[in-house]
């Protein structure tokens, strides 16, 4: 990838999506990734998780969320189609090229033993390959705890 390509990320709001956006950004181990990464995110989604990552990692608050590379998008992830139209409209909006790798790392968690929600887990996944394939993306990672 190289500092014109747009990544697009899925879960940057939970635990293992924030280290994600985190060691995207070069505050782990890795030099930072230059282009700019879209970040999909729940209307309703706290930046909770994010703030816990930048305090665990001793980063002022907003290093992560507030990036100047770092572009925040409020999507419903279930429909692929959907969520492809959104993209569009912001990348069109933003003058930004159209994400070329996907990093998915969304999920609902559910800490009940008699609550499974795996199938929603496993829909979600299709759902971000489907978008991967619209997109016509060259590289699509799932990463997930």
């Amino acid at each position: 990838m190289d500092s014109t390509d747009t990544l697009f990320i899925t879960g940057a709001t939970g635990q293992l999506g924030a280290f994600v956006l985190a060691e995207l950004l070069g505050r782990l181990s890795t030099e930072g990734f230059e282009g700019s990464i879209l970040c999909a995110r729940r209307a309703s989604s706290s930046m909770a998780q994010v703030h816990m990552v930048e305090d665990f990692l001793e980063l002022e608050r907003g290093t992560l969320a507030m990036a100047s590379n770092v572009k925040w998008m409020n999507c419903d992830l279930s429909d692929a189609h959907h969520t492809k139209n959104a993209i569009d409209e912001y990348c069109a909006k933003a003058n930004l090229p159209q994400p070329s790798t996907i990093i998915h790392a969304a999920a609902t968690i559910n800490i009940s033993p008699s609550a499974s929600k795996e199938t929603t887990n496993e829909q979600l996944t299709d759902e971000m390959l489907k978008l991967a394939e619209m997109l016509g993306v060259k590289h699509f990672t799932h990463i997930s705890s």
